[in-house]
This record gives structure tokens, sequence and C-alpha cells, in this order.
């Protein structure tokens, strides 16, 4: 077992609910949804990410403490409307999620994740350029066939916080970008 999966299994230890289900999915299985699901959140596609969730679906991120209460939202209709609405506030261009490393443990997939996101200048105060900034996370799907039940992610924001600091002088000696001009 590679230094990773070791700590991925401390994990999955510490949230598996002692009287948690037995999934009769296979790793195999976990791996072709999670990369399906992933896919969808990357591409914003919000029809294709609806289809993950049902009512009861939670996503959480104790780490988004940093912007004030944790996030934490049930429902996949508010799930949804949560990235559909942050991705307009922040004029998201695009995103990629490329996953580094995972571990599949029925019913458990877990992913480290680099996701790399551009938007209009909302941030940096400058609307008319685009910047590009990386967040680390560590994402963990509980899956029922192909309902994410939870997602809950650890998320490393000072990537992203580094970019925003750095690039706030280079910007305005940056071009305007036309995905970005109204």
């Amino acid at each position: 077992m590679r230094p990773g999966q070791i700590l991925v299994s401390l994990l999955i230890a510490l949230i598996l609910p002692r009287d948690a289900p037995v999934s009769a999915q296979s790793p195999e299985d976990l791996r072709s949804v999670a990369h399906r699901y992933v896919a969808a959140v990357a591409a914003m596609d919000y029809d294709e990410e609806q289809r993950f969730y049902d009512a009861e679906s939670v996503f959480e991120d104790p780490t988004s403490v940093r912007f004030g209460d944790p996030w934490q939202l049930v429902g996949g209709e508010s799930i949804v409307a949560f990235f559909r609405d942050t991705n307009t506030e922040y004029r998201t261009l695009g995103i990629e999620m490329r996953i580094l490393e995972e571990f599949a443990s029925p019913p458990f997939w877990v992913g480290t994740i680099r996701s790399t996101v551009t938007s209009c200048g909302v941030l940096t105060g400058d609307q008319q350029k685009s910047w590009t900034g990386v967040i680390d996370m560590v994402m963990v799907l509980e899956l029922d066939g192909a309902v994410v039940r939870r997602r809950t992610d650890w998320a490393d924001y000072a990537g992203a916080a580094e970019t925003l600091d750095g690039i706030a002088a280079e910007a305005a000696r940056r071009p305007d970008d036309p995905r970005c001009v109204e």
C-alpha cells in the first residue's frame, strides 16, 4: 500500500460510521462514477451534475471556514444552485480538475485533485482581465450507485490566495481578455 493510500484509508476510517452499509459496488464502478461526476463539475454542466444528486445529497467543505461559515448544503438542487451561482458571481470561464491520485473503498472514492480555475478578475478588481488560480483538494465521495450521497472537500485555498496576491500588481500591465469585456 502506498503512503497516500494509507492516509486515505485512515481518513475513511475516521469518517465512516461504524454501522455503515457495505456497498455492492466494486472499486472500478466507484472510479467510473467519480470520474464522470468530476468531469461534469469541471465542465460546469449543471444538468449533468444534477443527475448525480438526490434530495438527501450533501456537499460540505470544512475548509471553507476562511470565507465565513463552512459550506454545508443538503439536496441536489441546493448544491447545483450553489456552484452555478458561485461560478456566475466570480465570472468563471473554465475549470480543469485533474485527478492526481485516487483510492476507492466501497462506498467511498477519495481523490486528490488539482483544480485550475480561470475567471474574470472579480477578485482582483479588474473585471476585464482574466486570472487563473490553482486550488488543490482532497475530495471524498460517498456513492450509492450513481448517486453522490455526500461530497466532502478539504481544499487548500492558500494557492488561490497567493495567485491573487501575485497577480494584483501585474494585472494592470496585462491586456484585457475579450471573454471578460462586457
